[in-house]
């Protein structure tokens, strides 16, 4: 049997110059890192905080006049996709200030949390789950976050497709807390185990690469020790409930009564939901779809397999990148998705400023033309519909040729060990 038609261009490949290419820009635009992305960074952050400080100080109004709930929600959706996803990678080692660096940034205690990210997910957790094993397990089975098979609990139901369509929306609106924040965590733990040479039970590893939804914890699942509930519930979820949702509702109800109490609580709730719906829309359609690959093999960072992987198994959505617009167009364009449409630049150097993916998008999709390589970019809504596509069961992401792999390229991944 012959190779498909739709794979034919990997045999045709020319891997070695497509890898010096590829890393060849990444070195370069390492280097001309400087006091542009700094103060870039810093306008973010500021931009974040502003809209923050005129959230809160408006939830005292009723949620009609709707700036309230979507300044918040805005603002912790950047927060986290913008700010703490590029710095959490080291985007920032090189040029900005000593807290926003990886290592340091978010971690070290609550008063850091607070300070620098607080959100659903502990900053140390999503380090190892995010940082580590996604983005070194890209859309392999390994990887925590491979869309198409955390959603096989969905895709196996037999109900009607109608339905399961419908139901999305009540999953997308909780998904943070409900499935990241528990899922997160669950990888530190097993992280922290395989440091340690701590063995598992085996039904916990054989499920390692499945996600731990917050209600399975609750439930009797097979990760529930590993999990440890009363830790999980006062380290992870304890500070955002108290600081995000309780809080503010209490400081109006001492300071403009019932009415104003109310009206907060409807807005931080809508801001939660705003959140979630944002943040699930710019994240999760980044690799899933019938046209992006998935790998059943994993591969050593850095080869040529690696940088093919992470291009083949992502998708960009429109870009700030086009020279012809407005420099406030642009970051308009890049900031309300977060800077996650340069997501296959950011797979290919996951430790670059977010200006750099701006200088590096035209430039990477020059040299996937030039081999030959897809190169995923559509707009944001075509993405998510092929999303919702993929996890209801309509379609799959393409399974990549194992006979057509670098064998020299592949490894294994390192996992707890078993009792």
């Amino acid at each position: 049997m012959g190779v498909d038609r739709r794979d034919e261009w990997i045999e045709k490949l020319d891997m070695e110059n497509f890898k010096e290419e590829v890393s060849t820009l990444g070195k370069r635009l390492r280097s001309e890192e400087g006091e542009a992305d700094r103060a870039h960074l810093g306008r973010l952050v500021g931009f974040c905080d502003l809209l923050l400080v005129v959230g809160l100080a408006g939830c005292g109004l009723s949620p009609s006049y709707v700036f309230p709930w979507a300044c918040l929600g805005i603002a912790i959706t950047l927060r986290w996709c913008a700010v703490a996803h590029h710095v959490s990678h080291g985007g920032y080692n090189r040029c900005a200030e000593a807290g926003y660096k990886r290592g340091t940034f978010g971690v070290g205690g609550l008063f850091y949390r607070m300070r620098d990210w607080l959100d659903w997910m502990l900053p140390e957790a999503w380090d190892v789950e995010h940082n580590t094993m996604h983005h070194y397990a890209t859309n392999e089975k390994d990887d925590p976050d491979f869309v198409q098979r955390n959603f096989d609990p969905v895709r196996e139901l037999e109900i009607p497709t109608w339905l399961k369509v419908a139901l999305m929306p009540f999953g997308i609106m909780v998904w943070k807390w409900m499935y990241y924040a528990s899922n997160t965590w669950k990888h530190l733990r097993l992280e922290t185990a395989r440091r340690n040479g701590q063995k598992m039970k085996p039904a916990v590893v054989d499920r390692a690469v499945h996600p731990l939804l917050l209600y399975q914890v609750f439930a009797g699942a097979e990760e529930t020790e590993l999990a440890q509930p009363v830790e999980m519930f006062f380290r992870v979820f304890a500070p955002y409930l108290f600081f995000r949702l309780v809080l503010p509702p209490l400081v109006f109800y001492f300071v403009g009564g019932a009415e104003e109490c109310s009206n907060a609580i409807f807005n931080v709730l809508l801001a939660e939901i705003w959140a979630n719906v944002h943040s699930f829309a710019i994240i999760v359609p980044n690799h899933a779809g019938d046209d992006l690959y998935w790998f059943d093999s994993h591969v050593k960072p850095n080869t040529g397999t690696y940088f093919l992987r992470q291009i083949i198994g992502s998708a960009n959505y429109h870009t700030g990148s086009n020279p012809s617009y407005p420099g406030w167009v642009n970051d308009v364009i890049d900031g309300m998705q977060g800077w996650l449409n340069y997501q296959i630049e950011h797979h290919c150097y996951p430790n670059l400023s977010m200006l750099s993916y701006r200088k590096a998008q035209p430039e990477l999709k020059k040299i996937c033309l030039k081999y030959g390589v897809p190169y995923v970019q559509e707009p944001l809504w075509t993405r998510v519909r092929k999303t919702v596509e993929v996890a209801v069961g309509l379609s799959s992401n393409r399974l990549f040729p194992r006979e057509l792999e670098v064998q020299a390229d592949l490894g294994t991944f390192a996992s707890v060990s078993t009792e």
